[in-house]
């Protein structure tokens, strides 16, 4: 526990912190000073993979098929479950998005347990609703009517969804501020999931003038009331009224 440390001068790209109570109570072990420093994505797990330092921490999705190209034992992995949002959010108000049919259409699409697979991530499962259904306050939310269908009958339903609204210029785009091979993975998954539908995904620079964005974030706290902020009218333009007034 390294919460109680005096921070040391900056020296090779990092800083030293050492324990203020480098006795730990009760027992003779001694508290080492601990070296912290921050390296690009790529460095950080061939640093690892090479020995050069002890523990690596703070990575995400994107370097998922770093660690496995690196060989880094599974044993010497550690995932944190974690209960949040990852997925995509509508940032667009206008267009495609802005029909509720066509946004069912787009979240139809996406094969979340090939994307698993394709991650090979043990644990990972996916989530098709707002909140987790482990939640104790989070009530009794209805299923969307397409959750018993498989991959190609939600594929076979969203593209009939879509005819009709799809023209000369039917692309999305989709923003997803990670960098790492991981973040190149998912693109391509959700590229293709678009195509059999007859999207053409695009890849957008930033988040502003995207159509969808990426969220990967971890909850605060166990209540629904996070989950449902995350969809406020403060945060998005595309949003409803009603619902906002009554999370307010």
């Amino acid at each position: 526990n390294m919460t109680s440390a005096k921070l040391g001068p900056k020296s090779g790209g990092g800083r030293l912190l050492t324990p203020i109570n480098r006795i730990i109570e009760s027992e003779d072990v001694v508290r080492p000073p601990v070296f912290v420093r921050s390296l690009p994505l790529v460095q950080s797990v061939v640093a690892y993979r090479d020995s050069h330092v002890d523990v690596l921490t703070g990575l995400r999705f994107d370097a998922v098929p770093l660690v496995q190209a690196a060989e880094i034992p599974e044993s010497e992995r550690r995932l944190d479950a974690t209960l949040g949002h990852f997925g995509l959010i509508v940032r667009g108000d206008s267009g495609l998005l802005e029909s509720p049919t066509a946004r069912q259409a787009v979240a139809m699409a996406i094969d979340r347990p090939r994307m698993i697979t394709g991650f090979g991530v043990d644990g990972w499962r996916e989530m098709n609703s707002l909140s987790p259904r482990q939640l104790t306050a989070r009530g009794d939310v209805p299923n969307y009517s397409w959750l018993p269908l498989n991959a190609q009958d939600r594929k076979r339903r969203a593209a009939q969804d879509l005819a009709p609204m799809l023209g000369a210029d039917s692309g999305l785009s989709v923003f997803i501020a990670a960098r790492g091979p991981g973040a190149d993975l998912l693109f391509a998954f959700l590229r293709a999931d678009m195509a059999d539908v007859g999207i053409t995904l695009s890849r957008a620079k930033a988040a502003e003038g995207a159509d969808l964005v990426l969220i990967d974030e971890v909850a605060d706290f166990d209540d629904p009331l996070w989950y449902l902020t995350r969809l406020s009218c403060a945060r998005l333009p595309l949003c409803s009224k009603d619902g906002a007034a009554l999370v307010e």
